[in-house]
């Protein structure tokens, strides 16, 4: 099973597991966050590293698992958005906003909807704070 074993990250069940060997992470609380994120500052290694190390990990245990040459799914990685709770599967070659995303992944993981519409806000936010420093509005 290709889980990242540690209590309360995955939120998939074992038998989803079994059929898709993929990453599940999901920070529940602030505590997990934290624990996460000190594990990350300890390694003295960077978010994306560390995290490349789990999914190399995790192929080792898939391989050993599943019938030999059946590692798809390894660059596969499950997160669920904080914001409106969609569960999605990225893939880390392939999906360049999704590298985007898991590099961010110890502060805040969106889904694509959820990005688009941030990244919308913060520019209108840019936006009234430029007319209102040179025009005064």
């Amino acid at each position: 099973m290709a889980c990242l074993q540690f209590q309360g990250w995955c939120n998939m069940s074992k038998k989803y597991h079994e059929q898709h060997p993929t990453i599940s992470f999901r920070c529940k609380n602030l505590d997990e966050y934290n624990l996460i994120k000190n594990m990350v500052k300890n390694s003295g290694k960077t978010e994306s590293t560390f995290i490349r190390e789990i999914l190399l990990d995790a192929e080792k245990q898939e391989s050993q698992s599943f019938n030999s040459g059946y590692n798809k799914g390894f660059n596969d990685f499950a997160i669920t958005c904080f914001i409106c709770g969609e569960t999605m599967i990225i893939n880390l070659n392939s999906d360049r906003m999704a590298r985007n995303m898991i590099n961010k992944t110890f502060r805040k993981i969106l889904c694509e909807e959820c990005f688009e519409n941030q990244k919308k806000r913060e520019e209108a936010k840019r936006k009234a704070r430029f007319r209102e420093m040179y025009f005064g509005d």
